[in-house]
């Protein structure tokens, strides 16, 4: 690679990428190899021939479709970079942060259910967050990163400037996983979408999530679907959203709120107007509960949908809602 990075005016020959692409031959990491092998001969200012070569060079690698996109991409000489939209499975991934080296622009990647787990979740954290300035999507849903896993993630996080969605949902986090990257939330300005479901969170880490959420000013979607959320949560909850003014979106479907918790959030949803979207699904907020967020409804005209299914809701409360 140092030998193409320093090229002053030929094209890289055929061997070298041959033997560039020997290494990364999965068919998912092609575009990667791709983009590796571009951004270098473009170093050399021989964009425009550099990728109609190297298109002739991948055609036998590449199927159709991926060879129609490739070429579209190829004949915007004046791009600088090559997005990348990829997807790994558990056999590719130990090999992407060997691809990120070369300097390859990765605008979103998909490395969920590839069994990270922490020490591949260190790796991940700081190669891609910490260190990218170009990524703004990333799951690593299922993964089980666990704790420590979190930890590292929410460390990252602190220092990441572009990324605009996670997805951690399903990675036994725990509360203090998920302490970490709330208190990520009060430094970080872009993140727009976060995915903490199914993490056993409880109300103890939704406490200090929500803490942050009465500083964070860009988050604008959240999913804490399935954590295992009382009523004490729900308060946590329930207090941040009557400073913060960002959120649009927020799922908390199947916890376990209550009709303490449906009342709460009854009094709050009749201030807070920047909510759009609510999901309330399973959380046994019974008829007084029911009750509570029907009768907010009537005085919020902001909110676009709401979910309270399964919650044993009937007669009066029903007709609220």
């Amino acid at each position: 690679m140092a030998a193409c990075a320093g090229a002053t005016s030929s094209i890289v020959g055929e061997d070298a990428v041959v033997m560039m692409l020997t290494d990364m031959y999965e068919d998912s990491l092609l575009y990667l190899a791709a983009g590796m092998i571009a951004n270098c001969l473009e170093s050399a200012g021989h964009f425009s021939q550099a990728c109609k070569q190297l298109l002739q060079l991948l055609q036998p690698l590449l199927s159709a479709s991926r060879k129609s996109s490739f070429e579209s991409l190829c004949v915007q000489a004046g791009l600088s970079v090559i997005p990348v939209h990829v997807q790994l499975n558990p056999s590719e991934v130990h090999r992407c942060n060997t691809v990120l080296r070369f300097g390859i622009t990765v605008v979103e990647l998909d490395i969920s259910g590839c069994h990270l787990g922490l020490e591949g979740s260190k790796t991940i954290a700081w190669t891609l967050l910490a260190s990218s300035s170009s990524l703004t999507k990333l799951n690593v849903a299922d993964n089980q990163l666990g704790l420590h896993g979190g930890e590292a993630v929410g460390d990252a996080l602190r220092f990441n400037t572009s990324l605009a969605s996670l997805n951690v949902s399903s990675n036994r986090l725990g509360a203090m996983g998920v302490k970490a990257i709330g208190e990520a939330l009060s430094l970080n300005t872009s993140l727009t979408s976060l995915d903490l479901s199914f993490n056993f969170i409880d109300d103890a880490g939704v406490q200090v999530l929500a803490k942050s959420l009465v500083i964070n000013s860009s988050l604008e979607e959240l999913k804490l679907h399935s954590n295992g959320i009382g009523p004490e949560g729900c308060n946590a909850v329930a207090e941040a959203l009557m400073v913060n003014k960002s959120l649009t979106c927020l799922d908390c479907a199947h916890n376990y709120f209550g009709a303490e918790g449906g009342m709460i959030l009854g009094k709050v949803l009749r201030r807070n107007r920047s909510l759009k979207q609510i999901s309330l699904w399973g959380n046994a907020l019974g008829q007084e509960g029911g009750k509570a967020i029907g009768e907010a409804m009537h005085a919020n005209l902001s909110i676009e949908s709401l979910d309270t299914r399964r919650n044993e809701i009937v007669g009066e409360a029903t007709e609220q809602l």
